[in-house]
């Protein structure tokens, strides 16, 4: 029956033709034949499926979702006996209590694994005229079609360990909210850094997946550790007056920070390809994200006091993702770049308001 559904469903984009008798009413409907145009774009190995089970996030979903469970049942667990018995452990000594704990992170890392293994499973992308068809999952097989005309952006995430081993993940920002992948859709979930622009080039082929090459001014990697800094000093200084003198190892977060800080602003760079805006920054993992200018929401430059005074300002462009939004941002940019990359995304000639009107905001 879900199969007729999607039959019908891909009978009715299809042209109809209505054959018109003589008073003029239809008396033959010719439908066009739907021949499947789907090419595979990418499908996911047995040793990336283990490699993303091994390294995904599940661990703190799963330890959200046991204190979510506490919370509401708090009442009934005896905390009480259990203290007792938490206690009588503690007297046998550190080992057992550290044999305990990584126990039950060997726990909580195989129920991560085993949840991620079986919901990427026979992970695969197609692409079927002006859909992107995303498969995947053992036990609950799961289908997403996604419209081309509803992705927003393209994102290439890189976190620092699998980024070690030449690995990364490709997501899309997917206008619509009604999908059961949400708004951020894994199109990637994990692939090869050299194996990336090839499949991407087959969905998005009027996108440019170049690197950008305007990076930051020297002048602002202050600004990347500064209040950083400034908020640590007071934990430095207690913990130092405390933990005397086993508390002057807290004095390593400084260089730590300065060193993060360094990492961020080499990491940081944009640049325009015609009607395409393209943004790397870091957080903590490496982000690229492309961009149309017909889909982005607003751009906005932020400066403070500070900034001004350096000429150095911050670029955030917005673009649709579900319901909400998701903010593109490097930081710390040369102001005279700051105001190119605004006066390139304002209209060139007034354009009357629609649905979705843009925003310049400074």
């Amino acid at each position: 029956a879900a199969k007729r559904i999607e039959v019908e469903m891909a009978e009715a984009k299809q042209r109809k033709f209505a054959v018109l008798d003589i008073k003029g009413k239809a008396s033959e409907i010719v439908k066009e034949d739907v021949i499947s145009t789907a090419k595979s774009i990418f499908s996911m190995s047995n040793k990336d499926l283990l490699i993303l089970s091994t390294t995904s996030g599940g661990i703190g979903l799963i330890l959200s979702g046991a204190a979510v469970f506490l919370s509401r049942f708090a009442d009934l667990i005896p905390f009480e006996s259990m203290y007792e018995e938490v206690s009588g452990v503690i007297k046998y000594g550190f080992y057992i209590i550290f044999l305990a704990f990584f126990v039950g992170f060997l726990v909580v890392w195989g129920i991560s694994f085993a949840m991620t293994y079986l919901s990427y499973y026979g992970f695969s992308v197609t692409l079927d005229k002006q859909d992107i068809v995303i498969t995947r999952g053992l036990i609950e097989k799961k289908k997403a079609t996604i419209p081309l005309n509803r992705v927003q952006c393209i994102r290439i995430i890189e976190n620092p360990f699998r980024q070690l081993f030449g690995y990364a993940t490709v997501v899309i920002e997917n206008a619509g909210g009604g999908l059961d992948e949400g708004a951020t859709i894994n199109l990637f979930p994990l692939v090869k850094r050299s194996m990336i622009i090839g499949p991407l080039k087959k969905v998005f082929p009027e996108i440019i997946f170049e690197e950008p090459a305007n990076k930051l001014p020297i002048r602002s990697k202050r600004y990347y550790y500064r209040i950083h800094f400034l908020w640590m000093l007071p934990v430095i200084a207690v913990l130092t007056y405390f933990f005397y003198p086993y508390g002057l190892f807290s004095l390593l977060i400084a260089p730590i920070i300065i060193l993060y800080g360094l990492w961020r602003h080499c990491s940081g760079a944009y640049e325009i390809f015609g009607n395409q805006l393209t943004m790397r920054y870091r957080r903590f993992s490496l982000n690229r994200v492309y961009m149309m200018k017909n889909r982005i929401q607003s751009l906005e430059i932020k400066q403070s006091y500070f900034h001004r005074k350096k000429g150095v300002a911050t670029v955030s462009a917005r673009v649709k993702s579900g319901m909400d939004n998701i903010n593109a941002q490097v930081r710390h940019m040369e102001e005279s770049e700051a105001d190119r990359l605004l006066s390139w995304y304002q209209p060139s000639h007034p354009i009357q308001e629609t649905e979705e009107s843009v925003s310049c905001q400074k």
